[in-house]
């Protein structure tokens, strides 16, 4: 923000020497609301013959040490610009106004920040409110990555985002599927132009398509000539569907580095006429408990996915549990795994064959699989990936984090990062592919957008990963 050469007039208020600088004027500036400012009769007004009361600035949201060099600021549209310190009640005050004038802060603390585009006062609308958000940096990296990886801000009434950037080619990821996105550059240094793009994709495997994207309109009210702020609703109306963004900026004068400040905020549109703030769902941790089964297993040959032998489609009959404690027709004994199948034809059930198993089925988990791919190339290990839905929790089950006890698949994947599959492993790769709807009547990332577009039945879905060496 532009300084202006301050003269010392009095202890309780300070005057900048007016120059021939105007604010411009913007959309719907007056107050409109308990979010900008706090009305209150003023008992008189321009032309009533009353004198004017005074202008006041309170601090509200994150509570902090103010410094001495911390003031409020009232710019005029003329150019003039006044300023007062904070007393000891958080107050600033300013008298001898008359009109209208933008109000800002000028030397708050770099942890801190505030819209400096929302406040103003007038004769009628004298006492103005100013919320204070605790601000979370990032910087911007440089480049397109190969896929989504980046920030996961929480929907906050009290946080802030600040991210930095050193060029204009840089930029920063983030995900989230709802809430209101706001983005804070001062249209009165009118200097920063932040940009912002949604992507469709999944949010637990990364993986995003290039080809649906679509950018939000910026926000008038919050907009000048160069800086144009955004308000809008993630995953809803010009987002609809979106869920991975990509934040960048541009410089007006071509100088780096500059800041994006946004906010993450409870999505308050809709027709329910409430609001409803999220709600955290519990989960049910659940640890392995067929951890004799747990072994590393390197078969001869070379894996292949499984869906390959059956044109793409998860095949629920060509697989089966081999019991522990049975044999097949062919004298082959259980083992507690997965393996391919060949049923008994009817006239051999009716003879009391059980069928024939095969090879042991193997799950890809630390490595990608042909459905996750994945920056490290860690597959179910990487940090994206959440393990949480249907009110069960299986991080600890597969491994995504700190080793911990009792011990997890990943400890015992192969070479190739796949484990053989046993019933527990099996339900838990169900429930990670219904709750990310990888297959969702068409629509699901594992169908629509992958690049093997599979093909499955609500019961078979957790072969998405698997296969078996050949």
């Amino acid at each position: 923000m532009k300084r202006f050469l301050i003269a010392i007039l009095s202890v309780a208020m300070l005057f900048c020497i007016a120059g021939c600088e105007t604010y411009k004027e913007a959309v719907n500036r007056k107050p409109s609301g308990s979010d900008t400012s706090t009305s209150r009769p003023s008992g008189g007004g321009i032309g009533s013959g009353d004198e004017i009361g005074d202008f006041t600035v309170k601090l509200t949201g994150v509570a902090f040490e103010r410094p001495a060099s911390l003031m409020a600021q009232w710019k005029g549209e003329d150019g003039s610009t006044y300023r007062a310190a904070f007393d000891e009640n958080g107050v600033a005050t300013t008298d001898g106004l008359d009109g209208e004038y933008s109000v800002t802060l000028v030397s708050l603390p770099n942890q801190y920040v505030y819209n400096p585009n929302i406040y103003f006062a007038d004769n009628d609308h004298r006492d103005v409110e100013i919320k204070i958000y605790s601000v979370v940096d990032y910087a911007g990296r440089t480049g397109e990555p190969s896929m989504p990886t980046g920030i996961h801000p929480s929907i906050s009434d009290t946080v802030a985002y600040r991210v930095t950037f050193q060029s204009v080619l840089q930029q920063q990821w983030f995900t989230m599927q709802s809430g209101v996105f706001e983005t804070w550059c001062s249209t009165t240094e009118n200097n920063v132009k932040p940009h912002l793009v949604g992507y469709s994709g999944n949010t637990v495997s990364g993986s995003w398509n290039r080809n649906d994207s679509a950018t939000p309109q910026v926000n008038p009210s919050t907009s000048a000539s160069y800086t144009g702020n955004y308000k809008c609703r993630l995953n809803r109306d010009d987002l609809a569907g979106k869920v991975f963004y990509v934040l960048n900026a541009s410089s007006r004068t071509g100088e780096f580095p500059i800041s994006v400040v946004f906010t993450l905020t409870v999505d308050r549109g809709g027709s329910s006429g409430g609001v409803k703030p999220p709600v955290e769902p519990t989960y049910q941790e659940v640890l392995a408990k067929e951890q004799d089964l747990m072994q590393v297993l390197q078969p001869s040959g070379s894996f292949r996915y499984f869906y390959y032998s059956t044109g793409r489609i998860l095949d629920g009959s060509k697989v089966k549990l081999f019991a522990r404690g049975t044999t097949d027709d062919e004298g082959n004994e259980g083992d507690g795994y997965y393996h391919l199948y060949t049923a008994p034809t009817a006239a051999e059930a009716q003879e009391g064959k059980v069928g024939v198993y095969g090879a042991i089925l193997f799950a890809k988990l630390t490595q990608d699989n042909e459905i996750i791919q994945t920056d490290d190339g860690n597959g179910f290990m990487f940090e994206m990936i959440n393990f949480q839905g249907d009110g069960k929790d299986y991080s600890d089950f597969l491994y995504t984090g700190a080793l911990r006890t009792p011990q997890n698949y990943a400890l015992y994947c192969n070479a190739d990062g796949a484990h053989p599959v046993t019933a527990e492993l099996k339900e838990a790769l169900q429930a990670y592919a219904v709750g990310q709807r990888l297959f969702d009547d068409g629509e699901g990332w594992a169908e629509a957008y992958s690049s093997v577009r599979l093909m499955s039945t609500q019961d078979n879905q957790w072969l998405f990963c698997c296969g078996y060496y050949a």
